[in-house]
């Protein structure tokens, strides 16, 4: 009889835990054998600032190695970051300028700096940054005696490098008696990186931090207009051109401080002008100067507005110098084409004139400017004058109406020039002022002719409740501008008076009782005053209460209603409201409220009814529309 597990389940049971233990313990281990791999890489030997590899002699190039390099706590971070560096050392024996430079086969170079001082203390020294990009100067100044630390970081991917270091010579241009003699038409190679500034340098007026400079020269054979571009793809070097023979007399003629654009001045034949190119200290680097004959400017229209003119229009022209070199015009003239011109002013940005046309039609517009250089230049273009203009010359609608009335409104569109497509639209004067449009149609109208342009528009309750009904008849063409939208537009207002509508007292829906047997010279009860449907609610009055004679039965009682406008839904406007009942010519019962609640309302004159009974005053009551 079985009575257990066969013995192989019963072992493979047992053997579970004991293979799960062994798989975890063979992962762990494992796993350390590779993070200690990782971790245990050799530092290079000058990871550490204290521990730099020292440089005895220039030139020098060495590889240097970032793989397992670290960064520690006080490790300058002036040029860049990084993830890891390493360290070098040189001490300058004489004053001069050298170059450090790194390099791999593939991937970023890595990022390369200068320092003097101390750990802890270090001061970063002025162009000695190079980043990963390439970006900023490798190029700088070192003094007799002093120390200087490069570092070597990579802020990625570290590995093996190439680093030099050499000794440059000073640019023999570098003074201003050391200048370098420019012709036209030539690209001049040159490096701001192993230059100064020396002592009584001029500053010039379009940039002062500049110190890094290099000195041209360039005596002309003849009169002419001459443009000096500097190019450095990684920085914009400066190009002030100066008059005079001494460092400490001379002039400025220009100034530019870009890359975009040249310097540009006029030359006498013989005298010799000098060229100072400048970047600046954490910039400097290769470059190219040329000279060459400044170019042409080409004056003209940048815009015209409006861009389909009329007689109507002060057309104004916004002049556009047309000068790649990029200056503003020191002058100039349009000439408009009709007999008549303006002068161009000399403003620092786009001139502008103004001009207005007395007729329709082709005109040359010839436009004629100078820069202060002294080059100049003209343009001629065709502008085309036409004048599209059509009126509401009439509109008219009924005098008066009662809301709920349909009127016939009808609007006079007159041209007198193209014949030309429009729509008419018919609009209406909300309580707010804004209009809203409420009929629109199109129309065919030829030159010289009007055309009438039917609408019909249904007053109500609203137009009642503001007295009036505003209408706006409105024209525009639909292939063209108006060149004269002001007649564009007319307004007609039509008085509009309310409608009957009976109220019924809140809580029931009977209306008020009727008059039977009034008595004598007792008018009929007034309707009562309208209101804006879309607030349905208002307060009314009972005005008076006609108390009859006991013999004449089924005349003790007359209510006249008259509602008091509180307002609409927009604003809830209060204003003072009252109401007369007049008798044969006299005064029945006057009541008066300033707003929409009970107490709003003040107290009631009685008078003498004919002798057929007294008028009493009653609180005021709720009423709504049925």
């Amino acid at each position: 009889m079985v009575t257990g597990e066969p013995p192989k389940k019963a072992a493979n049971r047992n053997w579970g835990p004991h293979l799960r233990a062994l798989t975890i313990g063979a992962a762990v281990l494992t796993t350390a054998a590779l993070l200690t791999g990782t971790a245990h890489a050799a530092a290079p030997s000058n990871d550490d600032f204290d521990q730099a590899t020292t440089i005895t002699a220039l030139p020098f190039s060495s590889t240097v190695d970032t793989g397992g390099s670290t960064v520690a706590d006080d490790d300058p971070t002036d040029c860049t970051w990084s993830a890891g560096s390493v360290w070098l050392r040189y001490t300058a024996p004489a004053d001069g300028f050298v170059r450090m430079t790194a390099d791999r086969p593939t991937g970023d170079k890595p990022a390369i700096s200068a320092y003097t001082g101390e750990r802890g203390a270090l001061t970063w020294t002025p162009g000695a940054c190079r980043t990963s990009h390439g970006r900023g100067s490798n190029t700088f100044a070192v003094a007799a005696g002093t120390t200087y630390h490069f570092l070597v970081q990579d802020i990625q991917n570290p590995g093996p490098a190439t680093f030099g270091v050499e000794l440059v010579p000073a640019a023999p241009n570098d003074d201003f008696a050391g200048a370098v003699d420019v012709p036209l038409d030539t690209d001049i190679a040159a490096d701001s990186g192993p230059t100064s500034s020396q002592a009584g340098e001029p500053v010039p007026h379009c940039e002062h931090w500049n110190t890094r400079s290099l000195w041209y020269r360039y005596t002309p054979d003849r009169a002419r207009i001459v443009s000096a571009k500097v190019t450095n793809e990684l920085s914009t070097p400066s190009v002030t051109v100066f008059r005079g023979t001494a460092l400490d007399a001379l002039t400025e003629v220009d100034c530019v401080h870009t890359s975009h654009t040249p310097a540009v001045f006029a030359t006498a034949p013989g005298e010799t002008y000098y060229l100072r190119v400048a970047d600046g200290v954490h910039s400097a680097g290769a470059l190219t100067l040329r000279l060459e004959d400044a170019p042409r400017i080409a004056p003209t229209t940048e815009w015209i507005i409006p861009n389909d003119p009329g007689v109507f229009d002060d057309v104004r022209f916004i002049i556009n110098p047309g000068d790649p070199a990029g200056r503003w015009l020191a002058g100039g003239e349009v000439q408009f084409g009709d007999g008549t011109s303006a002068e161009i002013p000399a403003v620092e940005g786009a001139a502008e004139v103004f001009h207005r046309y007395a007729d329709d039609g082709a005109y040359e517009l010839t436009i004629t400017g100078h820069t202060a250089d002294g080059r100049s230049g003209s343009t001629t273009q065709t502008l085309r004058v036409e004048t599209h203009d059509v009126t509401v010359s009439n509109v008219t609608a009924p005098a008066t109406a009662t809301a709920g009335d349909t009127g016939q409104v009808q609007v006079s569109i007159t041209n007198t020039r193209y014949t030309e497509d429009v729509v008419v639209e018919l609009l209406r004067r909300r309580w707010d002022g804004y209009f809203d449009i409420v009929g629109t149609v199109p129309q065919h109208i030829t030159k010289d002719s009007t055309a009438v342009v039917p609408f019909t528009y249904t007053y109500t309750d609203a137009d009642a409740a503001l007295g009036r009904a505003t209408l706006k008849a409105r024209v525009r063409l639909t292939s063209s501008t108006d060149n004269n939208p002001t007649d564009n537009e007319r307004t007609v207002e039509t008085t509009i008076t309310p409608t009957s509508q009976p109220w019924t007292r809140t809580g029931r829906s009977e209306p008020p009782p009727a008059l039977t047997g009034r008595p004598a010279g007792l008018a009929e009860p007034s309707d009562v005053e309208r209101t804006p449907d879309s607030l349905r609610h208002r307060r009314a009055a009972v005005v008076g209460q006609v108390t009859g004679a006991a013999e004449r039965p089924g005349v003790d009682r007359h209510q006249r209603i008259r509602a008091l406008d509180t307002g609409d839904q927009h604003d809830h406007r209060t204003t003072t409201n009252w109401t007369k009942q007049l008798v044969d010519g006299n005064l029945g019962a006057e009541s008066w409220c300033e707003g929409p609640l009970p107490a709003d309302c003040g107290g009631t004159r009685t008078g003498d009814l004919d002798g057929q009974g007294d008028v009493t005053a009653h609180t005021p009551q709720d009423y709504h529309f049925p």
